[in-house]
């Protein structure tokens, strides 16, 4: 997000690459795991598009201390999202408490 919004200053490029990450995350999560409970693990590639739109209101014209605000809020919900992502996934790859 950062090299294409900082060297390329490329913010639909930069969203055309998110849009195909996000959708090959989620299809590799729908054919690959097989969740038991609430399937908190489709939260994760949704922090991407948080971080890219915390970038690119870092990439807008003029600053103002709200559109900061803003863009401090995203950066902090991209990295719960993220954390909660990592999480669910340890939790899906432990072993089975019972056999099979």
């Amino acid at each position: 997000i950062g090299h294409q919004l900082q060297e390329n200053r490329a913010l639909f490029a930069c969203g055309l690459v998110m849009l195909s990450m996000f959708v090959l995350q989620q299809v590799i999560l729908t054919l690959d795991v097989i969740p038991t409970g609430l399937p908190l693990h489709r939260l994760g590639p949704f922090g991407l598009w948080f971080a890219y739109f915390a970038a690119a209101i870092e990439y807008k014209r003029w600053f103002t201390p709200e559109s900061q605000a803003v863009g401090f809020v995203f950066v902090y919900i991209s990295y719960g999202l993220h954390i909660i992502y990592t999480l669910q996934l340890i939790r899906l790859c432990r072993p089975a408490d019972e056999p099979p």
